[in-house]
């Protein structure tokens, strides 16, 4: 078996090439996918209309979702796979499987081929032995059995990600991984990058998981079609582990499909991680999307790109502080951004969400999905927060400054500047008010907004207050230089309910209000994709 000295643009280290046909995957890639599954339950005949079956395919590696036995986990019922291989060909559009399906699919994913498994893992370990080196996986789509141990100093590179494609993975597991107890040795300067990684709707299948990372990147890579996580960045034992997984990057990546309460990409127990340009698509369980869960330190992330996501796009736990969310631009999904959540149970004693940046954000609701009921932005027990140049259009609620979970710390030092905010929605779960901003006078002190356009300029002016402030007085308030626009003339720019009122060391000066259509529309232009 030889390794062919080839330059790799991905990696740092040693950069000899192994190709996983030289290490038991000796075909080249032969996978296909079909959304057409005709299985009956106690049968072993697949049929598919679309079928490309051939002699050949007798011997090769088949998966069909969710034909498998049923079982019961954490009270709900979770219908398996047929994992198994081809047997006996009929025709293009039937064959025999080893494998007698529990569950009847019609319509069913599934895909088959030559397993990639031997060839990649022994390429792995083969670089990773030399001392790093790159894993070379060639144009055309794979079909993946089990999970591939990751180790460092060694990239495992597709052409790119729409050339190279893995289909499959492992049941209750991941396609790729590193991890275990606390102690292991960190996983550094490990690469993926220019793949496709299709779980297929798998079984509680997840894509990725990193434990104990640093200086590791994901780059150019898609994560498709999972019902668990589709990326996990953490620590093994994030209570007791004080190490940190620092340093590591996802770049121009996408995730796409993802149908169940976990998360697409997870961060816990992490510094200094960049999340570059990443695009979050189709998150249609009502999970949430990016989650900042505990003790993440220093994240960066530019240019996120949420569409289509039911749950909330970036939530934020109480120990995530110095955090910078750049240009997000989100549309017909949930909630933007919202925290502070208490994911971490309080148990490493930090009260606020110190130095949060929201910067540039687009949010583009739709009165006919989930974000009229949400509040695009919510700021919970923050304390040194800028939201800046942020735009704002069809959601429940704009903005709401508050205090979460079980601390209930007041919301401190937060500045709201040239926020443009309009439409907010009669369908929203707080239907009398509504308003672009929502303060809680108990938990926010020192607030200020400064600039900027509080509007309306729907037919029925749906959104019937700028600013609402409730629960109790607010004291050291800022409120100047904003276009508070009242819809009608009974409306009022400020409305005070639930005991809410303007306290001491309070400032409105110089806001311009007025009735009806704001003569500038801010409309803010989707990104190109």
């Amino acid at each position: 078996m030889s390794a062919t000295a080839t330059p790799s643009t991905a990696g740092t280290v040693n950069q000899t090439v192994y190709n996983v046909r030289n290490y038991g995957t000796n075909t080249a890639p032969d996978a296909i996918k079909k959304g057409d599954a005709h299985l009956a339950a106690g049968s072993n005949v697949l049929t598919s209309a679309s079928g490309t079956f051939a002699a050949a395919d007798v011997g090769k590696s088949l998966t069909v979702i969710g034909a498998g036995p049923v079982a019961l986990v954490n009270g709900v019922n979770v219908v398996s796979d047929v994992r198994t291989v081809i047997v006996a060909w009929t025709s293009a559009t039937e064959v025999t499987l080893a494998m007698i399906a529990s569950t009847t699919v019609l319509g069913g994913v599934y895909f088959y081929g030559t397993d990639l498994y031997d060839g990649l893992q022994a390429a792995v370990n083969a670089a990773s032995a030399a001392g790093g080196g790159t894993v070379h996986l060639e144009a055309g789509a794979w079909y993946l059995s089990k999970r591939i141990n990751i180790k460092s100093g060694v990239n495992i590179e597709g052409v790119n990600r729409s050339r190279s494609i893995i289909y499959g993975g492992a049941s209750v597991d991941y396609m790729f991984y590193y991890g275990g107890p606390t102690g292991i040795a960190p996983l550094t300067e490990f690469v993926i990058a220019n793949l496709t990684l299709d779980n297929c709707w798998i079984c509680r299948g997840s894509v990725l998981r990193w434990e104990n990372a640093t200086y590791c990147r994901a780059e150019n890579v898609s994560f498709l079609n999972t019902h668990a996580w589709g990326a996990v960045l953490g620590q093994p034992d994030p209570a007791t582990n004080t190490a940190l997984s620092a340093g590591n990057a996802f770049v121009d990546c996408e995730w796409n499909g993802h149908n169940g309460t976990l998360e697409m990409l997870l961060l816990f127990n992490v510094s200094n991680t960049s999340i570059i340009r990443c695009r979050f698509i189709g998150n249609l369980g009502g999970g949430p999307v990016l989650g900042l869960w505990q003790k993440c330190y220093g994240t960066y992330m530019e240019r996120p790109y949420f569409y289509n996501c039911i749950g909330t796009c970036i939530y934020y736990s109480f120990t995530c502080d110095n955090t910078v969310i750049r240009d997000l631009y989100a549309e017909k999904s949930g909630a933007a951004i919202s925290g502070a959540n208490v994911s971490d149970w309080g148990q490493f004693g930090v009260d606020w969400v110190d130095n949060l940046q929201i910067l540039g954000a687009t949010c583009i609701g739709n009165q006919s999905i989930v974000s009229a009921k949400a509040t695009a932005i919510t700021l919970g027990s923050v304390k040194n927060c800028t939201v800046r140049d942020v735009f704002i259009s069809g959601y429940g609620v704009g903005i709401n400054v508050t205090a979460t979970g079980a601390h209930m710390k007041l919301c401190l030092y937060v500045d709201i500047l040239n926020p443009k905010i309009r439409n907010c929605n009669a369908a929203s779960d707080d239907p009398i008010l509504h308003p672009a901003i929502a303060l809680d006078g108990r938990f926010v002190q020192f607030l200020k907004i400064l600039g900027g356009a509080l509007y309306d300029d729907q037919a029925g002016h749906t959104q019937l207050y700028p600013i609402s402030i409730g629960g109790g007085p607010i004291t050291n308030l800022t409120i100047r230089d904003v276009v508070l626009a009242a819809p009608t003339l009974a409306s009022k720019s400020i409305v005070y309910h639930d005991n809410g009122t303007i306290g001491p060391r309070c400032v409105l000066a110089d806001n311009q209000a007025f009735i009806g259509t704001h003569p500038n529309q801010y409309n803010t232009p989707a990104p190109t994709p």
